[in-house]
């Protein structure tokens, strides 16, 4: 079991909009896997952005935790947080096989 992230700022998978291959951003489409996991943004096949936007409190530095599923080999991702008046900030993300009932978390600081 994960600690709760209750009362950080979130942005869930419905909320996500993707972009394949340069087209114009469009709602992911999403996926439940069961009763008890909150809908997923569903990212098939390769070269696919993902944009979420994000409200939080105060400028400074945070930690982008990302719940997923993965039922693949491990999978790197870029990440890159955009902000009024600041360049964007690059990190990236490691997707491990994710086989259990529980969501997995990934993190980039």
């Amino acid at each position: 079991t994960h600690l709760p992230l209750d009362g950080f700022p979130s942005a869930a998978g419905p909320e996500a909009l993707c972009r394949h291959d340069n087209s114009l951003p469009r709602p992911c489409p999403t996926e439940q896997l069961s009763p008890s996991h909150p809908p997923l943004a569903a990212c098939l096949g390769s070269d696919v952005d993902v944009q979420l936007q994000l409200a939080v409190p105060q400028p400074g530095r945070y930690a982008l935790v990302v719940e997923y599923a993965n039922e693949d080999a491990p999978q790197e991702v870029g990440a890159a947080v955009h902000t009024p008046q600041r360049a964007p900030q690059q990190g990236a993300l490691t997707f491990h096989p994710c086989p259990y009932s529980a969501l997995c978390r990934a993190t980039a600081l």
